[in-house]
């Protein structure tokens, strides 16, 4: 009996060894299916292709597919993965759905862009466009023919669209905006399946045009490029370039008035030299139209306003001091604040209450509170690193991120105090710099520029390009449900109308 048994395990296990999925051997033991719809898929040849080829027994489809991406459907798809290798990850490909990381949040993104094979990643791996050759797709698989990858290809430069001709995302809600400042890039997230789903490029000259802060009004959204000097408008539904205004110096941030028809270009952080204006555009004729002056040159960077009272507040970065203009006027409203020397104020907010100014100084690690009333410093809360950009809620919250920390401080505003309540951190958060919140204030974005290539990405490009990251964090649980990759050097972000 006991031998008899012996032999039923021995060829249990053979069987199971010659059974095995992709993830080891590339081999399937079932065939998926193709309906009369392909899947959802334009057509049965596209529908063949990655159906038998990624969607197979091991990979992905079924419950749990690598990565937690299923290509199965085009609806799949769609959605993108959920819980891609990440850092510290060892696996070449990971066929074990669910979080495979120690913090427990998500990493994963879009599987292909609309109109841009050239970085959608399941283009990439399919043609064998990464560092590490192993993890060509499909995985340890016979590579795809020419014919196949022409006709993927094909697919998605037209638009990536299903079976009735529809191009995904045409009618999004309100996009997500990320500068790649790196990659002379603009990516466009959708807010529901968290994924990247449109690029816009900013490429005008040779060298990089440096895309750095946008910012989202109706039907439009603008675009600061550093090195090129320019001020850009977008049509938000077809992404088609309107209007530019040329001819700018190292332009930085951009603030909207309330009727969103004038705008204010500060200049880069980065800029050479000393400067002592604030650019006036007018966004219907994208006209440069006039200039608040700083009455002590230096960087004004950092900007905020009160579309209230008409106040607009100007950090001068390399002279720790704060302007106040009257936007009714241009002029300014009484004498600078002046900060202790060596803070260097990069970024400033208005608070919740509208009574208080938050500075963000980059030297110091400090984080000023300013009262209004009285224009004078009332609180500092010292951090480990250079507090970078916030975020301001409705509620008295201020997300903040630290940059070189990879923490983001959560601060509560009582009317009185501003006391730190909680923090979140996360290995994608790789020198953290952007930051905004959706409109409901239910989700924080932010960006990881990556600035010291210590991040590294599973997929990394041939030639070591620095890839980037935006985070999505939940406002009501403070954890991460998604990092995505995007271009080099991350920086502006734009979420809030």
């Amino acid at each position: 009996m006991k031998k008899r048994s012996f032999y039923f395990l021995l060829i249990f296990a053979a069987l199971s060894i010659l059974l095995q999925s992709c993830d080891d051997h590339g081999s399937h033991n079932t065939e998926p299916l193709i309906d009369s719809n392909n899947n959802g898929y334009p057509s049965k040849e596209v529908a063949e292709v990655i159906v038998y080829n990624c969607a197979v027994s091991g990979c992905h489809a079924g419950i749990l597919p690598s990565g937690g991406l299923s290509l199965s459907t085009y609806d799949n798809m769609l959605r993108g993965s959920n819980a891609r290798g990440f850092i510290g990850d060892t696996s070449h490909h990971n066929h074990k759905a669910g979080r495979s990381f120690a913090s427990e949040t998500v990493y994963g993104g879009e599987a292909f862009i609309a109109y841009n094979p050239g970085i959608s990643l399941a283009m990439r791996l399919i043609m064998g466009d990464v560092a590490d050759s192993s993890l060509r797709m499909p995985y340890k698989g016979s590579p795809l023919s020419e014919q196949q990858i022409a006709l993927l290809r094909n697919w998605v430069e037209n638009g990536l669209q299903n079976n009735k001709g529809e191009v995904p995302f045409s009618n999004p809600a309100d996009p997500v905006i990320v500068c790649s400042q790196g990659s002379d890039m603009l990516y466009l997230l959708d807010p529901e399946k968290k994924v990247v789903h449109r690029t816009v490029s900013t490429d005008f000259i040779a060298t990089k045009d440096a895309p750095h802060h946008v910012q989202i009004y109706g039907d439009y959204f603008y675009v600061t490029l550093i090195s090129s000097g320019r001020f850009l408008k977008y049509n938000k539904n077809t992404l088609n370039l309107v209007a530019q205004t040329e001819g700018l110096t190292y332009p930085g941030m951009i603030l909207l008035s309330g009727d969103g028809k004038t705008a204010y270009v500060s200049k880069s952080s980065s800029a050479a030299g000393s400067y002592s204006e604030i650019y006036i555009i007018n966004t219907e004729t994208m006209s440069l139209t006039g200039e608040l002056t700083i009455p002590v040159a230096g960087i004004p960077h950092g900007t905020a306003i009160d579309r209230t009272t008409n106040k607009f507040f100007v950090a001068n970065l390399t002279k720790d001091r704060i302007s106040v203009f009257d936007l009714n006027t241009e002029e300014l409203d009484g004498n600078d604040i002046l900060l202790d020397t060596g803070n260097e104020p990069m970024h400033i907010y208005l608070s919740h209450n509208r009574a208080k100014l938050y500075v963000c100084s980059r030297k110091s690690n400090k984080f000023l509170v300013v009262d209004l009333s009285s224009r004078s410093v009332v609180q500092e809360i010292v951090f480990p690193s250079h507090p970078m950009q916030a975020a301001v809620a409705g509620d008295g919250r201020i997300y903040v991120n630290l940059m070189h920390s990879g923490q983001i401080a959560v601060l509560h505003d009582n009317g009185t105090t501003v006391t730190q309540t909680a923090s979140v951190s996360d290995p994608g958060f790789t020198h953290l710099y952007g930051a905004d919140l959706s409109e409901d204030g239910k989700y924080l974005y932010v960006t990881g520029s990556n600035e010291a290539n210590t991040y590294k990405p599973r997929y990394a490009k041939p030639g070591g390009l620095q890839e980037s990251t935006v985070s999505v964090i939940n406002t009501s649980t403070l954890k991460v449900e998604k990092v995505l990759e995007l271009g080099a050097y991350a920086t502006g972000i734009a979420a809030r109308r």
